[in-house]
């Protein structure tokens, strides 16, 4: 018998049809039964080979029906459900189990309902789960059932962390495997241990789920089981994603997401989209996350993930909201607050409501945006969401203050700071801080005014350090730009030395923060102590974040209970994090430390030569203030202007400037003098307000311009104080931050010696080779790579022991991902976070080529 099964086995599999299958059917002897058989050979396949296995369950379901075999029927359809299951088809796998448990005996009802549960859960409805779970639990007899026991128990964690309610969770999975221990049922503790891992990263215990993680992903490897191994890739994606490591989990997600396509899993390929979505949108890419949200979305949409869909939906809002397409980030934000009612999900209902009065607010519909927010708070404190429900109360505020009620707004921060109590929440005081800042200025007290913008300062640059240092702490400082701005007004309104002292020091900490915490923390000539100190930082700073910036993933019901615990896991990682901070400081105080403060004007003013001069600016909403810095003097000149004609005057610059070739080529001679003619008209302009109002102060050899927001688009060697361009008086240099000038011109390592010219011709620029040869001839001890040769590791070799490093090639910049820009080499594309890594020696580095030039200037 179990011959022939196997052997009718081999032949379903190798049939090329469906009527192949059935002839072979239809020839069964009449008292043959090889349903047993087909469907044991269909579950050991059913995650090496599901379509083979699902060929041998549908044989079986139509052997089972022919005969009127109930118990094999049930068994036939468990089976295609659990493939269902596997293959992202929950509303299918769902129609195939409820109609097995319709027909089972209790026991194998019971047995089942786990799967159902499963599948319940994924489509959102995860009351009707745990119903199903307690009715099977019910149907059991009080001794025995270990093993299913455990199953029903393992079933009903997965629904308790789907519901955020993770304590409860990973009592119900240490229980289940427990259960599976006793009942010595091995095989299921690596799926037990996954999901206790998952948990694990979800409380904050990064360490032990990752070691969790690693050692079921080795079990599945050995075992040959890759469908599980690919689970456990894909949840340990997410763990990099919680703990703030955001360019790692996006690379994690891209490689999963392409195994789970390959492999024809619709539902984790739409996870890695939702989950890429969420990412994008914290590094402020929003094209990336819109794109990523809606593929998300129709697949939810077709496979019935209504909780899933209404969250890409939200996705999809905020990355349209990012692009300014306010429409359809609207008719997404309330399509999702529709669905996340109508599914009982009312943490995400009412973060959609705060998102749609911030709208409203930026509509100027004023009493519906604090209805909306007023609102919103309410549910979000009473859920547990703290952080969350402030934030909305500082909505109301400022839609207060918009309304002339000001005092009522004054109240209602100061209430909300003494609500707040001791809770862990940087952020959100510092809002309150600034909220309140500009009511008391509005209420005529400006010294208090003053004292609370200064502490939303110190908040805002004590807790920096928690966002990971690359770019998207630049995306997490673009909402904080108005914090220094209202700062330095404040300041300012109050007069005398001391305040224009301080105001520059506001202005300068606003400047390229994320650019200089990132070269401090990727400095050359660390120690193995400091460098490890350094790496302990940033993964703090990525749990940190990762822990205050998690949306809620069920329906927030659960929220206080983990309030607490998460509350002293942020004080634990905050205070290691700035004990790891201060050793470093303490460690390099005195030798241009990279993770030393050194924005005060003190530093800057030391840092400055005797023949140099620096002009500082700050562009707000209505005035152009201007630091002059010099060795021995501060100076102040301020100037009424509206950012608006600031940012035109720059636009008409740059369209005369960037066109001048175009309009030679379809003008001629005459039409180019009329462009230059333009150009020089709207330079002349930006030389008025810029630099004539300072000329006065402009005696030294060289100049450093530190411009700020738009004002980084202007050529400052071309403008002119006095009839000549300031080029041919003065060397012109251009900096990001004060800060870094300052610390550009102290020398830590050895100077280099000679030049690395590097060049990558082809058809499209075939004189870069002679560029390469004739700059390298410029240069004694030089040595140049071209094409093949001039590799991403020659770069990295060589470029530490160099004076000078040029490189021509092409060039391609991403405004819509500026970390993604590269360069071009030998070997492959260089991009600009890999280039943020290398370690380089070289006192000047030269890109030559297309696109080099080009930039995004945010906040921060």
């Amino acid at each position: 018998m179990t011959a022939s099964s196997n052997a009718l086995g081999d032949s379903l599999r190798a049939a090329v049809d469906a009527r192949s299958r059935r002839a072979l059917l239809r020839d069964l002897a009449p008292d043959a039964d090889p349903v047993p058989q087909l469907l044991a050979t269909g579950r050991s396949l059913r995650r090496s080979a599901p379509g083979e296995a699902r060929v041998l369950a549908t044989s079986a379901l139509a052997i089972a029906r022919l005969r009127r075999d109930t118990g094999a029927r049930v068994e036939a359809m468990r089976l295609l459900g659990q493939l269902a299951l596997l293959d992202g088809k929950p509303l299918t796998a769902r129609r195939l189990l409820e109609s097995a448990c319709a027909v089972a005996e209790p026991a194998a009802g019971a047995a089942m309902a786990p799967e159902l549960a499963t599948c319940l859960s994924i489509l959102g409805r995860d009351e009707d789960a745990r119903m199903t779970l307690a009715s099977a639990r019910s149907r059991l007899s009080p001794r025995g059932f270990t093993k299913l026991r455990g199953f029903l128990e393992l079933s009903e964690g997965n629904v308790l962390e789907r519901l955020d309610r993770h304590e409860e969770a990973l009592v119900s999975l240490d229980s289940a495997r427990a259960r599976f221990v006793l009942a010595k049922h091995r095989n299921v503790i690596p799926f037990v241990d996954l999901n206790r891992a998952n948990i694990l990263g979800f409380l904050g215990r990064y360490e032990l789920a990752d070691r969790l993680y690693r050692r079921v992903h080795r079990v599945h490897k050995e075992t040959g089981s890759e469908s599980a191994a690919l689970q456990v890739a894909y949840n340990h994606a997410y763990l990099d994603y919680l703990r703030g490591r955001f360019h790692g989990a996006l690379a994690r997600f891209r490689d999963v997401r392409t195994r789970f396509e390959q492999s024809g899993d619709e539902s984790h390929v739409a996870l890695c989209d939702l989950d890429c979505a969420e990412i994008n949108l914290r590094l402020n890419v929003p094209d990336a996350a819109a794109a990523s949200a809606r593929r998300a979305e129709a697949t939810f949409d077709r496979l019935g993930m209504a909780q899933d869909a209404a969250r890409a939906r939200f996705f999809v809002a905020a990355a349209a909201r990012r692009r300014s397409a306010l429409a359809e980030a609207r008719t997404a934000l309330e399509s999702a607050r529709d669905d996340f009612r109508r599914l009982g999900c009312a943490a995400w209902e009412a973060v959609c409501l705060h998102r749609l009065a911030e709208m409203d607010k930026a509509d100027g519909e004023l009493p519906c945006a604090a209805a909306r927010a007023s609102e919103a708070s309410k549910r979000l404190f009473e859920l547990g969401l703290t952080e969350r429900g402030g934030r909305a109360e500082v909505l109301v505020a400022s839609v207060e203050l918009e309304l002339g009620d000001t005092m009522a707004a004054v109240t209602r921060l100061r209430h909300l700071e003494v609500r707040v109590g001791e809770l862990f929440a940087p952020w959100l005081r510092c809002e309150a801080a600034h909220g309140l800042s500009r009511a008391l200025d509005l209420a005529n007290r400006p010294r208090e005014a003053v004292r609370h913008a200064l502490r939303a300062v110190a908040l805002l640059e004590r807790n920096r350090m928690s966002a990971p240092p690359d770019e998207y702490m630049a995306a997490f400082l673009r909402g904080k730009a108005a914090v220094f701005e209202d700062a330095i007004r404040l300041v300012l309104k109050l007069g005398g030395r001391r305040a224009y002292a301080l105001a520059f020091e506001l202005t300068e900490a606003s400047k390229a923060r994320a650019l200089l915490d990132l070269l401090r923390a990727r400095s050359t000539g660390e120690s193995d102590v400091a460098s490890k100190r350094s790496r302990e930082s940033e993964a703090l700073a990525g749990e940190i974040d990762g822990l205050t910036g998690r949306l809620p993933k069920g329906d927030g019901s659960a929220r206080n209970v983990g309030l607490r615990r998460d509350d002293e896991n942020l004080r634990r990682r905050e205070d290691r994090l700035r004990a790891c901070v201060e050793r470093l400081r303490a460690r390099n105080r005195g030798a241009n430390a990279p993770h030393d403060e050194a924005i005060d004007l003190a530093t800057i003013s030391a840092a400055l030569p005797a023949d140099t001069t620096l002009i500082e600016y700050h562009l707000s909403e209505r005035e152009l203030i201007t630091f002059v810095v010099t060795a021995d003097a501060l100076r102040v000149v301020r100037r009424d202007v509206r950012r608006e004609d600031v940012v035109r005057m720059v636009a008409r610059m740059r369209f005369h400037v960037d066109r001048s070739d175009l309009t030679a080529d379809l003008l001629g001679a005459d039409g180019a003098r009329m462009q230059a003619d333009a150009a020089g008209l709207v330079l002349a302009e930006l030389s008025e307000l810029l630099l004539v109002p300072v000329a006065a102060f402009l005696g030294t050899r060289r100049i450093v311009v530190v411009p700020h927001g738009e004002l980084h688009g202007v050529p400052f060697q071309a403008l002119s104080a006095g009839g000549h361009p300031l080029l041919e008086a003065h060397e012109v240099v251009l900096a990001p931050s004060a800060s870094i000038f300052a610390r550009a011109t102290k020398r830590t390592g050895p100077v280099g010696v000679g030049a690395l010219v590097l060049g990558v011709p082809d058809e499209e620029a075939p004189l870069i080779a002679e560029e390469v040869r004739l700059v390298a001839s410029h240069h004694a001890g030089s040595r140049f790579f071209l094409g093949e040769a001039a590799t991403r590791g020659e770069l990295a070799k060589r470029g530490k022991r160099v004076r000078v490093i040029h490189v021509a090639t092409h060039a391609v910049y991403r405004a819509d991902d500026p970390m993604a820009s590269a360069i071009q080499l030998g070997d492959g594309w260089l991009t600009t976070d890999q280039i943020y890594s290398l370690k380089l020696g070289a006192d000047v580095v030269v890109l030559s080529g297309c696109g080099t030039g080009r930039a995004s200037v945010t906040e921060g």
